[in-house]
């Protein structure tokens, strides 16, 4: 399987249960369709930390793709050996 490999910090992890997955690239080629993979495996426990009751990822919520963080919107292609990370900027203090 060609890979794309997804880690999430803290907040996310814990609210998930997993900190690092793969996802197949022949399934998903952009960060849209990685979200919607993403969504589809973790439903409710994801929506609740990664987006707005409009479905519009939260602000407090960074992507970074091979290390470059990116802006959800725009349109950005992934790919097999393609690294994610997902951070909740918002931490507690």
């Amino acid at each position: 399987m060609n890979e794309i490999k997804v880690e999430y910090n803290a907040t996310i992890a814990v609210a998930i249960g997993v900190n690092k997955e793969a996802f197949d690239s022949d399934q998903v080629s952009t960060l849209d369709s990685l979200l919607l993979a993403i969504g589809a495996r973790h439903g409710d426990r994801l929506q609740n930390v990664l987006f707005d009751a409009d479905g519009q990822m939260l602000p407090s919520i960074v992507v970074a793709v091979n290390d470059q963080q990116v802006a959800p919107e725009a349109g950005v292609t992934v790919g097999s050996g393609d690294s994610l990370l997902f951070i909740s900027a918002v931490g507690g203090g």
